[in-house]
């Protein structure tokens, strides 16, 4: 098999490239990426599974890192669906982020691929950056429609400190409470910290937070 970017002439039954080879590529590394997880899947496998030349998924993605964020993207939506759908749901900035946030994770059909890629980032650098740049993408754009792009910049990585803690405690490693309690109920409780983080007094949180664990708060 020609190695990715080599000059080998394309083999008789490989998809040529087209829109639907690029989803055909996706879909292979979504299972891929949710079976083996970031750093076992590789671009061959990745390939083969999708009945085309490593070449071309080069030629489609850069690298691995920009196929594994090109993954994340179709499981979250461009940002524009984000933002419709950050929009459309009832309750403060909080809630709604959280109920698309946690929306996701509620998917039968999408829970597995992101299990496996918050494994991923915990271990692989290269997973961790995907999902920074993922965050930058999918996510503040649609926020800074609310609060302003300055705003918003800073304090939805904030933010997702909640979401992406609630997300691994209650489906990545399953611990009670979290694990047990209704979809709801962790919305409802995470919801008034996210509000705080994207609309409270931004030195007025970070003073809380950074105060010594155990000490005791102002007067």
């Amino acid at each position: 098999m020609d190695e990715p970017g080599g000059g080998g002439g394309r083999r008789r039954g490989r998809r040529p490239g087209s829109p639907n080879t690029r989803e055909a590529v996706l879909a292979a590394a979504r299972s891929a990426f949710a079976t083996h997880g970031y750093g076992k899947a590789t671009i061959r496998s990745i390939a083969r599974d999708a009945g085309v030349d490593p070449s071309l998924v080069i030629q489609f993605f850069t690298s691995k890192e920009d196929l594994f964020r090109a993954s994340l993207e179709l499981i979250v939506g461009p940002p524009e669906d984000v933002a419709a759908s950050v929009a459309a749901a009832e309750g403060t900035l909080g809630t709604r982020m959280a109920t698309f946030y946690f929306g996701l994770w509620e998917r039968s059909e999408t829970r597995p691929a992101l299990t496996a890629m918050a494994l991923s980032a915990a271990s692989e650098p290269e997973a961790r950056n995907a999902i920074r740049q993922l965050m930058g993408r999918q996510f503040i754009g649609p926020i800074a429609e609310h609060i302003g792009a300055e705003r918003a910049a800073r304090r939805v990585p904030l933010a997702a400190t909640q979401l992406l803690g609630m997300a691994f405690l209650r489906y990545v490693v399953p611990t009670d409470p979290m694990a047990s309690m209704p979809v709801a109920d962790v919305i409802q409780v995470v919801a008034p910290v996210i509000d705080r983080y994207l609309t409270g007094d931004l030195d007025a949180v970070l003073t809380a937070e950074l105060r010594p664990f155990g000490a005791a708060g102002p007067g």
